[in-house]
């Protein structure tokens, strides 16, 4: 798969996209702009995982891909991926105040998106542990994207857990972030290690990994799979 870029205003370069961007976007209202920051992750996961398909020739250009011209250039300038995001939250998938966006929502949002343009494309939110095991093992075989939630803890939603998200370097994982309440795209490869599977994925403009035996774990004992699991589709 050839990944994706952002060109960022500062002249630095993102791993896709970071809905912290959206704070301080002059396309929308500042009340939008806070609410889209906080919880706009489904959002630029949805985004991420259109132009990822796009990019790679997975599904045809359309008229909102079109206006960003990553085609032609190995990067995507932030005002353009901005616009992109903007054009699927007015037209597709709606952000609510601290709740975001739940997960069959987010699925229901990208076919709509793919109905729009008469494409085979249809998603499907998993549920339970053997779907999600099933999707995994599918996704991995082809190399295909998908879209991952980490849960919220449930039923306590104050329960402070979460799993960490990790850089490798020298042959180690290191953790840099925490992952909790949270959308992020697989890349559709892992690194098998001594210490379990790393799933690759992007996160916050940033590379990383997750690990499956301690997103399983944090499902069974502080989450769950009705929502923390995988996004698997057909094209």
């Amino acid at each position: 798969m050839n990944m994706i870029r952002i060109h960022r205003k500062d002249g630095s370069f993102s791993f896709f996209g970071n809905q912290a961007w959206l704070k301080s976007s002059p396309l929308i209202s500042q009340r939008r702009a806070d609410i889209l920051s906080k919880s706009g992750c489904g959002l630029v996961s949805m985004g991420d995982f259109l132009l990822l398909l796009t990019k790679n020739g997975l599904l045809p250009e359309t008229p909102l891909t079109k206006k960003v011209s990553f085609i032609k250039n190995d990067w995507i300038e932030e005002k353009e991926y901005l616009s992109f995001l903007l054009l699927l939250y007015r037209l597709y998938l709606p952000i609510f105040p601290k709740i975001g966006i739940q997960s069959p929502m987010l699925s229901h949002a990208i076919n709509h998106y793919a109905e729009c343009y008469n494409f085979s494309l249809h998603t499907h939110w998993e549920t339970t542990q053997t779907a999600f095991f099933k999707a995994l093992e599918k996704l991995l075989k082809e190399g295909c994207p998908s879209i991952v939630e980490v849960g919220q803890n449930f039923p306590n939603p104050f329960g402070g857990h979460s799993i960490p998200f990790y850089s490798f370097k020298n042959g180690n994982f290191i953790p840099f972030d925490r992952l909790c309440s949270h959308y992020l795209l697989f890349l559709g490869d892992q690194i098998i290690s001594p210490k379990g599977h790393f799933l690759h994925a992007a996160s916050w403009g940033k590379e990383g990994y997750f690990c499956l035996e301690e997103f399983l774990q944090y499902n069974r004992r502080y989450s769950g799979f009705w929502f923390g699991n995988i996004m698997s589709y057909s094209l």
